[in-house]
């Protein structure tokens, strides 16, 4: 019997040796996003507050920037990576779901078109009539 994802509910394979790190979901990674957004704050809070000229300070800060974008990218990339393949399985998915309701939205249209089209023939016929009396 597969496991299954217990935030979600997919089935998924074996649950990983680490507690809350999902293979379909990797709702684990919210943590290290946090982490790392985190430690950006502070770096720049603390260059900006540190006793240092100006020059100095854009300097440092361009620095230490530039140390997390190259920490940064690989989360980003796996992120990617993870996603591209959940978002084409979920277009496909929903692109026949989306041609049913396109094609019931079709059909009430024209259901509707019907039936105004009958409401005004009787309209008229009513209004000849009474014309005749």
């Amino acid at each position: 019997m597969p496991h299954h994802c217990p935030r979600c509910g997919r089935p998924e394979g074996p649950p990983p040796p680490h507690h809350g790190q999902h293979g379909c979901c990797n709702h684990g990674s919210k943590f290290s996003d946090g982490i790392l957004f985190g430690a950006l704050i502070g770096v720049a809070l603390g260059l900006l507050y540190a006793p240092t000229a100006g020059k100095e300070t854009r300097e440092k800060l361009k620095k230490e920037t530039d140390k997390l974008k190259e920490k940064a990218e690989p989360v980003i990339q796996d992120a990617k990576d993870k996603v591209g393949p959940m978002l084409a399985q979920a277009q496909e998915k929903a692109g026949p779901i989306i041609d049913r309701v396109k094609e019931k939205v079709v059909e009430t249209l024209d259901d509707l078109d019907e039936m105004n089209r009958k409401r005004v023939k009787d309209k008229d016929k009513k209004s000849f009539f009474r014309g005749i009396n």
